[in-house]
């Protein structure tokens, strides 16, 4: 097997599939893609309204949890990572969210030069396949199918009614010019199936011969020098093996394993490694600066057959299933996330931080019936200002990092929350719902005080799957990686996913992760000015 390449991407996901796409394009150029999931193109990953059922899958998705989070009575909270080229792309929610221009602005003010929103929205629009077309903000002829929910399931309509009974806003485009207010969701499906980083960027240049992309194959450790990396070290079918870059490894491993990969290697806090027995060669703050979005569920009964529940039975589920194999059309190509609503709390001077999505469907918090007849509002809030840490368990490569988001760490944080949980009971009560309204399953309160809706919040508030910003980039002494993801005092290694994100935009961040690597790709092939 070849060992030697100009480029090592470690990590098969959004990101290093962008990456591995682009630097190839380049025939004389070798880029060697590993991936420690597998290469999976079933139906079951496919199928878009299977999105739930992909997320326990062991085979597919690295099952993490949490630390014991103070901030909810000691919990340890599911933190599902993709396990699958296209990495958590390939079983995520599939939402397509860019996030605010404030986030971007945000980001150049606090040391990432070139990262302003005027700076990345080129790089937005280059990855994306907009089916509403080319404007000032989106794009076409991208490699990212994005497309609008057109036929909507009643109980989703009923959703924006109560929106505009409540006097909020509307939107026709949240990645567009207006991220406040209730709208149809954009999603990452295309003629009834999911576009994944990998179906989009590395599938259809397989044939590339100056590319290789290894599935399986688990990455132990970056090799290092003399001050400057020289390849990786890891395990394939049992066996260890090394490969060897003669420009750059770029770690595409996400905000959860691209740090562990670099304190593996020797980077990060001194006096932690150094209780581990790993050998310090550059001290720096891996790790810290972790965020991710937090959000609670209200979930009423129906007392009408109006929700996904009606395609539950046996005789529905198989009709279902068959015209998806024959047209790719039905109930099976939602994602359940149809509609939803960005808002602006009073801590927020005019910014949505509050993010609303509607579900035609009945959950559960405690025991999950997704089949039940109702309807549930996911609410939470968008911007953070709790952040924790990634921190190794050992120098054990295949132990899953130690992973504290410390939720709820920050007081605003819990404010923020108890006005969305505010919002969305609100929300659910409207007379626009009284038609088929049956009684609330979740949260079960004994008032509507602050205190209590904080108590519900405590004991079933979920993460977001959004984990972002352990290698943060910027120039301040806080920060892992410069503006173009060059991690500080090693040549020829850079960090390039969502953990260089120095704060989790207002988004799923899926979209900007893509971005992120479009602008990378560009830096990396000098094609910035």
């Amino acid at each position: 097997m070849k060992k030697y390449f100009d480029y090592i991407i470690v990590g098969g996901g959004s990101a290093g599939c962008v990456l591995a796409n682009r630097l190839s394009a380049d025939p004389d150029t070798s880029v060697l893609l590993l991936e420690a999931g597998i290469d999976c193109r079933d139906l079951l990953t496919r199928i878009p309204a299977l999105a739930t059922h992909n997320v326990k899958r062991t085979k597919r998705v690295w099952h993490y949890f949490t630390t014991p989070q103070p901030g909810l009575e000691n919990r340890r909270v599911f933190q599902p990572r993709g396990r699958i080229l296209g990495g958590t792309s390939a079983i995520n929610g599939m939402i397509y969210s860019r996030g605010h221009a404030r986030d971007f602005d945000a980001w150049e003010q606090t040391g990432a030069e070139g990262w302003g929103f005027r700076e990345v929205l080129p790089y937005f629009r280059r990855s994306e396949d907009f089916s509403g077309g080319a404007s000032f903000f989106r794009g076409a002829g991208g490699p990212i199918n994005v497309t609008q929910h057109c036929k909507l399931e009643p109980l989703s309509e009923t959703f924006l009614n109560a929106c505009e009974e409540s006097g909020l806003p509307s939107s026709d485009d949240i990645n567009g010019g207006v991220q406040e207010g209730f709208h149809k969701c954009d999603v990452t499906i295309y003629r009834g199936q999911r576009v994944s980083a990998a179906s989009a960027y590395i599938w259809p240049i397989l044939d590339r011969s100056n590319l290789m992309v290894l599935p399986s194959a688990h990455c132990h450790k970056v090799l290092i020098q003399n001050g400057e990396v020289t390849g990786v070290k890891y395990e394939l079918n049992g066996r260890i093996t090394k490969a060897f870059a003669d420009r750059e490894v770029c770690l595409c491993a996400g905000a959860a394993s691209s740090p562990k990969l670099l304190m593996l290697s020797g980077i990060g806090p001194a006096s932690a490694l150094r209780s581990l027995g790993i050998d310090v060669i550059c001290d720096l703050p891996v790790g810290q600066n972790l965020q991710d979005h937090l959000a609670v569920d209200v979930s009423y009964s129906s007392i009408e057959n109006n929700s996904l529940a009606r395609h539950s039975s046996y005789a529905s589920v198989f009709g279902a299933g068959l015209k998806w194999m024959l047209k790719r059309e039905g109930p099976l190509t939602t994602n359940g996330f149809e509609v939803g609503a960005m808002v602006s709390s009073p801590y927020a001077e005019g910014y949505p931080d509050i993010q609303c999505l509607f579900i035609p469907v009945a959950k559960d918090v405690l025991k999950p019936r997704l089949w039940m007849h109702g309807y549930t509002i996911s609410t939470g809030i968008g911007t953070i200002e709790s952040t924790g840490c990634i921190r190794l368990r050992s120098q054990c490569p295949n132990d899953a990092p130690l992973i504290d988001p410390a939720y709820l760490a920050e007081k605003l944080d819990t404010k923020r929350m108890v006005f969305a949980l505010e919002l969305a009971l609100d929300l659910a009560e409207k007379n626009s719902f009284k038609a088929t309204r049956g009684h609330r399953l979740f949260p079960i309160l004994k008032s509507y005080e602050k205190s209590e809706l904080e108590r519900y919040i405590r004991e079933s508030a979920f993460g977001c799957y959004h984990i972002a910003g352990s290698c943060r980039m910027g120039t301040n002494s806080d920060c892992v990686v410069n503006q173009e993801g060059q991690v500080y005092g090693v040549e020829k290694l850079r960090v390039c996913d969502a953990s260089i994100m120095p704060r989790l935009p207002n988004a799923s961040i899926n979209a900007p992760t893509i971005m992120m690597a479009e602008k990378i790709a560009d830096h990396i092939l000098g094609n910035t000015t």
